[in-house]
């Protein structure tokens, strides 16, 4: 029997316990009831400053968009930073419904490191389990990768997967390739391979790639060679480190600024099950697709730095917007029941008396063969007329992320203290927020983040219940295109 986070609607079973969306302790959540909106609280800015258009085309979106400010309001005439938080979500199930089909493409180890009763049985179970609740409209690709690879199903459709799931499981067990080294770049090809030959039949079917591996690759040198078509694929990558020893740094490198570019961490792996069927779940949830973000600045304001908060930490300096008004920012895939929060920040004029349109927020996405468009202006609050809604916790968002553009000592200790803060509000799984203050320790100790025991920063770097990983966006060289490879199979 089913109970459903109240914070993002997961479905929960009685064994969780952490939500593995949101990661929220499962025996704090309950029975605390989700909070409501106060009757004559202020209402969201772009509410009361938005046009009847306006209006009409949000209410046309299955997105709400909601402006909060650092400050609720900012004093008249005075040229300032100013810093708000821009979230975008699905306004419910009914609302954004699922217009996506999806090619989900399981990329999985099994080198000789898996060959151990706390992993390989434990995945061939998650994957049977997976297999046997795969839901219409999900199509299934299962690369196995050791020292070399092989395709054991090519994107057959759930209900076929799901007469099948046993037999294929039995495939796995009998294939020759297993347990031996760990080279995933040839299985990687195969999958990539697959993924474009199945979108080049179904161009509107939403290809996920997941990686899983247990251990360090054999062949990273050959696997980073893969990046620039990763990143130029437009094709969302994840990855599974399956218990202690994975190649997190690899991956991470593997990844670049490729979509999605998660690295989640299963450390209990008996925990695979539970993981496997969250990625069903959200591959069955994905409601827009090719989604971006322009920026159309006012005249007279100078954009400042530009953040993704949620879910994927990421920096667009301000230094790299060209031209300085309209920069775009891919987004990629937008699931259901997810917040995406982007940080914004922005020097405002002098002689500024009334609310000020700082910038127009628009955003474009493809739901099924149909491209779509909404906007909404973004109006700074002046001299107290209080407009907006502000919250206390901005400033430490915008602590979190200076990481990203700042590595000094001081910036470092200021984004840790800022995240373990958010977390401990956000009732996070308490190993991952202690191995936050193991690591902040360390570093008010005067130690180097480079000199601190990797082991340690690895993991208070991934969030054991959703990881995700801090980029700095850079100018991206020339992609040359590159010619799939024949993978002999």
């Amino acid at each position: 029997m089913f109970s459903f986070c109240p914070y993002d609607g997961t479905p929960l079973q009685a064994q969780f316990q952490f939500c593995p969306k949101c990661g929220k302790n499962l025996a704090e959540l309950f029975p605390t009831p989700q909070p409501t909106t106060t009757p004559g609280a202020s209402q969201n800015l772009n509410d009361v400053a938005s046009s009847k258009a306006a209006q009409s085309q949000e209410n046309r979106s299955p997105f709400v968009f909601e402006v909060t400010w650092e400050n609720d309001s900012y004093p008249e005439n005075t040229p300032l930073l100013a810093r708000c938080l821009c979230t975008i979500k699905a306004k419910d199930a009914q609302s954004a419904p699922n217009f996506q089909q999806t090619h989900l493409v399981m990329v999985l180890d099994i080198s000789g490191s898996m060959n151990i009763a706390a992993k390989y049985p434990f995945l061939r179970q998650a994957m049977e389990l997976m297999m046997s609740n795969l839901e219409d409209g999900i199509f299934l690709s299962v690369v196995l990768f050791s020292t070399e690879s092989h395709l054991l199903c090519n994107a057959l459709p759930a209900a076929e997967i799901r007469k099948n799931a046993a037999n294929i499981v039995s495939w796995m067990d009998t294939c020759p390739i297993r347990f031996q080294e760990t080279c995933l770049s040839k299985g990687l090809k195969i999958a990539m391979q697959v993924a474009q030959e199945f979108r080049q039949k179904e161009p509107f079917t939403i290809p996920r790639i997941y990686i899983l591996t247990d251990g360090q690759l054999t062949d990273p040198e050959a696997c980073f060679q893969l990046t620039p078509e990763l990143e130029s694929s437009k094709m969302e990558f994840h990855s599974f480190g399956f218990g202690n020893d994975f190649a997190f740094d690899s991956m991470r490198r593997l990844f670049g600024k490729s979509l999605g570019g998660t690295i989640k961490h299963i450390a209990q792996t008996n925990d695979i099950m539970e993981r496997f069927q969250r990625v069903v779940q959200v591959s069955s949830q994905i409601i827009a697709s090719q989604a971006k973000i322009t920026l159309q600045f006012s005249d007279k304001i100078m954009p400042g730095d530009f953040f993704s908060h949620r879910p994927k930490p990421y920096l667009w300096p301000a230094s790299q917007f060209n031209p300085m008004q309209g920069p775009v920012f891919e987004v990629g895939y937008l699931e259901a029941q997810r917040e995406y929060i982007w940080a914004l920040e922005a020097h405002l004029p002098p002689k500024i008396a009334t609310s000020y349109e700082i910038a127009n927020f628009q955003f474009s996405f493809t739901q099924g063969q149909s491209a779509k468009q909404v906007s909404w202006p973004i109006l700074v609050p002046i001299s107290g007329q209080q407009l907006g809604t502000q919250q206390s916790n901005i400033t430490e968002v915008f602590d979190s992320l200076e990481e990203l553009r700042n590595s000094s000592q001081d910036a470092l200790i200021r984004a840790y203290e800022a995240r373990i803060s958010i977390f401990h509000r956000e009732k996070r799984d308490p190993q991952h927020i202690q191995a936050l203050q193991a690591l902040l320790a360390k570093l008010k100790e005067g130690n180097a983040k480079q000199e601190i025991d990797e082991s340690l920063v690895t993991e208070a770097e991934l969030d054991p219940i959703s990881t995700e990983l801090a980029i700095v966006e850079e100018i991206p060289p020339p992609v040359a295109d590159h010619k799939d490879e024949d993978t002999g199979c």
